[in-house]
């Protein structure tokens, strides 16, 4: 894994819809941005849609060449509560429903929680309108485990002008884990911190970036591998330097000392030997959960 640079054209294309169809159905989000509740499940659409073809490419992969699933475990989805497919079949019939209230323009002030609760469905949006603007456009999926259940969710991060907009589309039934890291500045920046390592797509300012020591940058593209390590836990390396200054700044002293570590110190990490053993356990053991629950 390498951080690169990109063009802003080329940032986040995806191929999964032909020009005239993606022209018809995104042409609102693409030129005016997250403005109204529709536009909300349009881009809940488009990133679904992408990450279910990306899940479709390594299951047809594994099948053409090996004869079975591996990585990819379709049972295992299909008995998920939710998942790509449900998700997207809900989201379509809203699309095609056009439902008047969807068109109405987002009333939400800074820092404040909306929760869009979708009609005969489990699944609900969290939409929070952060103050600060990040330097960073994310997206990521989630398999969460809970009493039993396996639920998909979809995490989005998106800048404007005068903030950061996130939006996690989940099952009711884990609204409490999430709400859970939106309490405050810190447990989102966390949050943030956390979902961009945690396998995700995203594409970084380019400013931020360089702003980062040498040693930082080979450390974060190190542990962009090593997902499996911050399972539970916040990323021990700060992403977001001035930000995290801004919001601690009048944090008892405790918590600047030990946010502030996180700016000041890199973190000696395992042999990179032994980093590869855990990695390939942790995928092995999740491979015979899957098999398990399929």
């Amino acid at each position: 894994m390498k951080l690169k640079e990109i063009s802003i054209h080329k940032a986040s294309t995806f191929k999964g819809f032909c020009k005239k169809h993606d022209n018809n159905i995104f042409e609102s989000i693409d030129n005016k941005g997250i403005i109204t509740y529709k536009d909300i499940i349009l881009q809940f659409y488009r990133t679904t849609s992408k990450r279910y073809f990306l899940n479709n490419m390594v299951k047809k992969a594994e099948l053409n060449n090996s004869g079975k699933e591996y990585y990819s475990n379709q049972k295992f989805e299909n008995n998920k509560v939710t998942n790509f497919e449900k998700i997207i079949s809900t989201l379509i019939n809203l699309i095609i429903y056009d439902d008047v209230s969807l068109k109405e323009n987002i009333n939400i002030s800074d820092n404040e929680s909306l929760i869009m609760e979708i009609n005969k469905s489990d699944i609900l949006i969290i939409h929070k309108h952060i103050s600060i603007k990040y330097p960073i456009t994310l997206e990521n999926s989630y398999t969460l485990l809970l009493n039993d259940n396996t639920y998909t969710s979809i995490i989005i991060l998106i800048p404007t002008k005068i903030g950061t907009l996130l939006f996690i589309l989940c099952h009711k039934d884990t609204l409490e884990q999430y709400s859970h890291h939106l309490k405050s500045n810190l447990t989102i920046l966390n949050f943030i911190e956390r979902s961009f390592m945690m396998d995700s797509e995203f594409y970084l300012n380019q400013n931020e970036f360089n702003t980062w020591s040498k040693e930082k940058k080979e450390i974060i593209e190190q542990d962009l591998y090593f997902y499996n390590e911050l399972i539970f836990k916040e990323y021990d390396i700060s992403i977001f330097d001035e930000i995290r200054k801004k919001i601690i700044e009048n944090k008892p002293q405790q918590i600047q000392n030990y946010e502030n570590n996180k700016i000041d110190k890199n973190p000696n990490r395992p042999n990179l030997k032994i980093r590869m053993e855990k990695l390939s356990e942790f995928i092995e053991s999740n491979h015979k959960k899957m098999k398990l629950n399929s």
